[in-house]
């Protein structure tokens, strides 16, 4: 139940941010809170009923961050190494993302 809602709690931060489909704002998201514990969010975003409907956890993040499904996996295949690590912040906020 944590875990649920840690998740929550993430995503409707995300949804009332107004520059939430900005590349700054979605890569300092990612790196901070959603890469950390990545396995943790795709395996437990469906249990939400407002999320359900999407297939992948790639379709919820375009979805609440408002940008285009292939943008979200350009960013999260540049990102790649870092999902699950939680004390390589720094790093992954320097991984160029800009010309997505």
């Amino acid at each position: 139940m944590k875990n649920f809602a840690y998740i929550i709690n993430v995503f409707n931060m995300i949804l009332k941010e107004e520059n939430r489909d900005t590349i700054k704002y979605l890569q300092k998201i990612l790196c901070t809170v959603i890469l950390a514990r990545y396995d943790d969010f795709v395996k437990d975003y469906k249990s939400f009923n407002n999320f359900k409907q999407y297939q992948t956890f790639e379709e919820c993040l375009a979805f609440i961050f408002q940008i285009e499904l292939n943008r979200i996996e350009k960013t999260l295949f540049l990102l790649e190494e870092f999902k699950n690590i939680q004390n390589d912040i720094t790093r992954c906020m320097n991984v160029k993302i800009d010309n997505l």
